[in-house]
């Protein structure tokens, strides 16, 4: 019993390594683990579930699809093509809040919407716009034609190989985690429990991440990405006025208001300094006056002596 609960459980991985086309060293590393307990369990048992694990691959449907021989990949029509359109659209326009609510209005009317808005100091925005490829061309016409056109790149990249290619992997990695499950009912002892257990974790993890990188290129091909950018127009050179006799007198009469002004702050910008000035020069030109206006005192003069 054992012996062929090993061999299923390296049937199942092999052949899911296969049938999601992984690379060989990452799919063999996480199947050589999940043989590694039944094989210390079983013993030489584990060479026959190599074996018969093989034998169950090779039997799997569709299995040589991983392996690069088997049949002919199938050709692509034109009609189920998956590619992502992405432009960068620039325009200048005297009314830059009109136009970016009549773009967002054509974005919603086309059946889009408005990814992300933003806008500078100088006026100007930037649009990150999400239209159905089906009216993708329509809205770039419709919005290039809100105002001057500056400029306009556009990219695509067919992504249709890519999209077969996760949704096959999908698909094998929901078949691996239903036999999985199907194995974890008939698991007789702790070490093909946690076998299986460990085998499980990994599938899961490998089919979310499958899932949302689907989901992501369905979002991409079924939105075209258009980013754009209104500016406003440069400012025009101002005209010279025309000098008159009116325009010269107001001329003059402001040099002369500005001049007056000048000397009224000088003056009191050496007001403090003046009174203190002041303050010690006032005294001392005082005593200097006083000084020279009295007389110097003479001596009495001597008596005669008498005869």
């Amino acid at each position: 019993m054992r012996k062929t609960f090993t061999a299923a459980l390296g049937g199942v991985a092999l052949a899911t390594a296969l049938l999601a086309g992984c690379s060989g060293g990452g799919t063999e590393e996480s199947s050589g683990d999940a043989l590694s307990a039944p094989r210390d369990a079983g013993g030489a048992g584990a060479g026959d579930a190599r074996s018969q694990a093989g034998e169950a691959a090779k039997r799997a449907p569709g299995a040589g699809s991983g392996s690069g021989k088997g049949a002919p990949a199938q050709p692509v029509h034109l009609a189920s093509q998956k590619i992502i359109y992405e432009s960068d659209l620039g325009i200048r326009s005297g009314d830059v809040p009109g136009v970016t609510a009549r773009a967002r209005q054509a974005v919603r009317t086309a059946g889009g919407y408005v990814a992300r808005e933003s806008s500078s100091e100088s006026g100007s925005a930037q649009l990150t716009l999400k239209v159905p490829v089906a009216e993708y061309e329509n809205v770039i016409g419709r919005l290039g034609g809100l105002g001057k056109r500056l400029s306009l790149n556009r990219r695509s990249q067919d992504v249709t190989q890519e999209v077969a290619d996760v949704e096959s992997r999908v698909r094998s990695a929901k078949a691996s985690l239903d036999r999985l499950r199907a194995l974890m009912a008939e698991a007789t002892s702790v070490g093909e429990v946690m076998s299986v257990e460990q085998e499980i974790s990994e599938r899961e993890s490998e089919l979310e991440s499958l899932q949302a990188r689907q989901k992501s290129l369905e979002q991409q091909t079924t939105y075209g990405t258009i980013r754009l950018s209104v500016y406003t127009p440069p400012d025009a050179p101002a005209k010279p006025e025309e000098k008159t006799f009116i325009t010269a007198l107001g001329e003059g009469w402001q040099a002369l208001l500005a001049a007056g002004t000048a000397v009224l702050v000088l003056a009191g910008w050496m007001l403090p300094f003046l009174a203190f000035i002041a303050l010690f020069a006032v005294p001392a030109f005082v005593l200097w006056r006083r000084r020279r206006v009295t007389p110097p005192s003479t001596p009495p003069a001597p008596a005669e002596a008498a005869d």
